[in-house]
Formats: structure tokens, C-alpha cells, sequence
């Protein structure tokens, strides 16, 4: 929409990312910065206090403001509103079902677009107004209690998701420097995939379990035979070796299926 307006952008010669709080870029000598009230007054940039009226808590709508400061004065205030996808709620739905039912969801909105936001996706139990940090002590604290997996921002929640016992980035566009902190990289944009990798995972453990214990039994079987001289260490061998080449074969067919 941006483009349209004004044309093609030239790449900024500086870029630096705030986490929770905004960006800012040095474009053509000019300094732009793009955030939170937090972070205009942060860097000693002025702006008129009615900028501010119902900018941290709208009256009406789901919106989160962010300001756009030019060379040391706020020239605007744009208000960013979140709509989850249709696939993001069944897939929260769907976890649930396969046994993720204590979900939560982390942002660094407000009490009232973080209820709207969680109310839309389903989920009951959400945590307003968190920084970058905040995230990642909660986490700290939740595996404590059980297994936490972290669906989460490779470039902002990179701590958070080392703490946790799975940590998942989306990532649409690739590979790249944003998912090295994650154990699980899902190649979209949705949570879709989320309960079927899940699903698999349980379903692989359960075969190679079940094929580490039939070959340990397989391997006292063979011991047996030459012990009890029944077979020479020779045919004992090449008869657990048969024995181990069906259950293998099948747990390859049914993982890869």
C-alpha cells in the first residue's frame, strides 16, 4: 500500500531492531524511528501529549498504535490491528485435543488487544504487555513444571526458545540466522503442520521403542542358544539376524509411510 503511495524505497544504511518496542533506520541522513511511545521518549523525541490519547487502550477496536518519528519530532500515529488466520485457531484446537491443553499466549500488547487476540485464537489463558526478557523468564519458570514447547520470533524470542524443551519458529521465507535457536523450523506461515509433526513424532518413538526392546530380546535369545549349546555362536548369530530384519524393515515402512 506503502509503495503505491510513494514509490520504491531505498534500502536504509543503518536498520536497528528494538525488541518490543520498535525499529530504527538512517535513510539518506534522515533518522526515522517506527515503535512504542516507550521507545520515542526513550531517544528524547517529542510529541504532542493528545498523540497519546487512547493510543495504550482504544475505546473501540482491537488495535495497537505505533508512532513514526522524523529526525527527532513524531510526525504520526498508525494503528496496527492483528487477525489471526482461520487455521491458526483450529490448530490451538487440535493440540488440545492431542493432549497440549495448558496453552499461552505471550505479547507485548495491551490487556485489551491481547484479550481480543487470544479470545479470537481460543485460547483462555494470555499474558499482556511482555518484553523480549519477560518471555524468557516465564519460560525459565514453566519448564520447571513439565515440558513447555515455544512457538515464537527466531529473532526476538531466541533465549525463550533455547529454554524451552521444544522450541518452533514458522518460517515462510526460508531458512536463515532467525530459526538457529529453534529444534523445530515448520516451512509456512501457520500452525497447521504443528499436530501432525506432533502426532508422528509419539508415533515414531513408540515404534523404536518397541524395536530397541524386541532386539534386546532377540540379542538374550541368541546368548541363550549358545549357552545352552542348542546352536553354535555361528547359526545363533545369523538366526538373530533373521529374526531382527522383519520388526526393522516394518518400523522403516510404517515411520516413512
Amino acid at each position: 500500500m506503502a509503495s503505491k503511495q510513494v514509490g520504491a524505497i531505498a534500502d536504509p544504511d543503518e536498520f536497528r531492531v528494538f525488541p518490543g518496542k520498535g525499529v530504527r533506520a538512517i535513510l539518506e541522513g534522515r533518522i526515522v524511528f517506527v515503535g512504542t511511545a516507550e521507545l520515542l521518549r526513550t531517544h528524547d523525541i517529542s510529541f504532542d501529549r493528545d498523540w497519546l490519547t487512547g493510543s495504550t487502550s482504544p475505546v473501540q477496536g482491537t488495535g495497537s498504535d505505533v508512532f513514526v518519528a522524523l529526525d527527532g519530532a513524531c510526525i504520526a500515529r498508525v494503528r496496527l490491528q492483528d487477525r489471526p488466520q482461520n487455521e491458526t485457531r483450529e490448530s490451538l484446537q487440535r493440540l488440545r485435543e492431542i493432549g497440549l491443553s495448558a496453552q499461552i499466549l505471550f505479547t507485548n500488547d495491551t490487556v485489551r488487544v491481547a484479550g481480543a487476540f487470544a479470545q479470537a485464537i481460543g485460547v483462555s489463558d494470555y499474558r499482556p504487555s511482555m518484553k523480549t526478557e519477560d518471555i524468557s523468564h516465564e519460560i525459565g519458570k514453566l519448564v520447571q513444571t513439565g515440558t513447555v514447547a515455544l512457538v515464537g520470533d527466531g529473532a526476538h524470542h531466541a533465549q525463550a526458545l533455547v529454554r524451552a524443551d521444544i522450541g518452533a519458529v514458522m518460517s515462510h521465507g526460508g531458512l536463515g540466522m532467525q530459526t538457529e535457536a529453534a529444534g523445530l523450523v515448520l516451512m509456512t506461515d501457520d500452525l497447521t503442520p504443528l499436530p501432525e509433526t506432533i502426532l508422528l513424532a509419539r508415533r515414531a518413538r513408540k515404534i523404536w521403542r518397541s524395536v530397541i526392546i524386541y532386539s534386546a530380546a532377540m540379542n538374550a535369545l541368541g546368548v541363550c542358544l549358545v549357552l545352552t549349546n542348542i546352536l553354535s555362536p555361528l547359526f545363533a548369530a545369523i538366526f538373530v539376524l533373521i529374526l531382527l530384519r522383519l520388526p526393522l524393515l516394518n518400523a522403516f515402512r510404517l515411520v516413512l509411510r
